[in-house]
């Protein structure tokens, strides 16, 4: 979880180094969000299980639809000319509901990473 103050401070670096116009008062606030995520998760064992499940739940439906948008894919490579045997894309609602890098509720909780290594590694 430490790991994540460093992932922070270099992506708040980047960001300002892009162009992108980031206040210090901003960038003192997102710095103070990730600590307080890391403190949370490391001094209360009730926060870490509900980080870890959380993050378990949003990891195995991402395995999911990914499993089911590779097979979905492979349906339309093989029935390119018969609409009749195609299946219909069916996703769980983590792909919309996951948070993303940076966004306020990831800056909240640091639930992305966690949540990246749960499925691709």
């Amino acid at each position: 979880m430490q790991n994540l103050l460093y992932y922070y401070d270099d992506l708040i670096i980047k960001t300002v180094g892009s162009g992108r116009r980031t206040s210090s008062k901003k960038r003192e606030k997102i710095i103070a969000m990730a600590k307080k995520a890391v403190e949370m998760y490391e001094g209360d064992q009730d926060y870490q299980f509900l980080h870890e499940r959380v993050s378990d739940i949003y990891a195995e439906c991402l395995k999911y639809d990914i499993k089911n948008l590779k097979k979905f894919e492979q349906q339309g490579k093989d029935n390119v000319n018969d609409p009749k045997h195609s299946l219909k894309l069916g996703l769980t609602d983590a792909a919309r509901c996951c948070p993303s890098v940076d966004s306020f509720f990831d800056r909240a909780t640091l639930l992305c990473e966690s949540i990246a290594k749960k499925v691709f590694l």
